[in-house]
């Protein structure tokens, strides 16, 4: 199936949206993704693709998605996939281990081919891709890009090391060493899911990045990161690691 923009909304202040529709590496299946374009600033666009928690695990519709407006503000665009198990394709995560291993193996195909949509688009800059990973996004995020070097850059909310399986192969410890490019993380202090010395701290050593290109933030906040209290300071840190790395838009 060749990709489908379903529709375009042009109703926010900062953005276009953009449902689309494109054919999934695996079985009779498409996946959908909602693209944001921002109104301000020029194309070809950085664009950061966003996976985020455990919220999205349910039925539901990526239409009520609301991007992170400082992504947008700063004249980046950002891709909401639709991954397998998730929102408009939602369908309840299996208990078996092989199973929940097969279920990672599809979200890193999704990635994948969400990718390779965005190569297709004159208004993407296919070279300046990041990827934003919120509480289940950050977790997941290492089996997802050891092997993706067209991500040039990883931002990890909410992170630390949490098992996503019985198996190795759904374990992000036994994936870290190969996650080599630039990664930001940022952490809640008090985090008490994943707490600093059992998980953010194990996580951050274990990353492939070397020492200059991998920084730990934690914040005075529990495990969410992104509320008022902290949003100036996490959009200083988020906006400072894409322009060191991507370059200004």
């Amino acid at each position: 199936m060749r990709p489908v923009v379903e529709s375009s909304d042009e109703s926010a202040d900062l953005w276009r949206r953009e449902k689309i529709r494109f054919q999934a590496p695996y079985r009779d299946e498409q996946i959908v993704a909602y693209l944001f374009l921002p109104k301000q600033g020029n194309a070809p666009y950085q664009c950061l693709l966003y996976l985020g928690s455990a919220d999205i695990l349910q039925p539901g519709s990526g239409e009520k998605i609301t991007p992170i407006r400082y992504v947008l503000q700063s004249g980046r665009a950002m891709l909401y996939p639709i991954y397998n198990y998730s929102l408009d394709r939602y369908s309840k995560l299996p208990d078996d281990p092989v199973a929940q291993r097969d279920a990672v193996l599809t979200w890193r195909r999704d990635l994948g081919a969400s990718i390779d949509y965005l190569s297709t688009r004159k208004d993407i800059h296919p070279g300046k891709l990041a990827y934003m990973g919120g509480s289940l996004g950050s977790p997941v995020a290492p089996m997802l890009l050891f092997s993706e070097d067209r991500i040039k850059v990883a931002i990890l909310l909410s992170a630390g090391l949490r098992p996503l399986g019985l198996l190795p192969e759904a374990d992000p410890i036994n994936f870290l060493p190969r996650m080599k490019m630039p990664t930001l993380m940022v952490t809640g202090k008090y985090d008490t899911i994943l707490p600093v010395e059992t998980a953010q701290e194990p996580m951050f050593r274990k990353l492939g990045a070397s020492p200059k290109h991998k920084r730990h933030v934690m914040l005075p906040t529990g495990h969410g990161v992104q509320g008022p209290e902290v949003r100036n300071q996490l959009a200083g840190e988020v906006l400072d690691w894409l322009d060191r790395y991507l370059g200004k838009p």
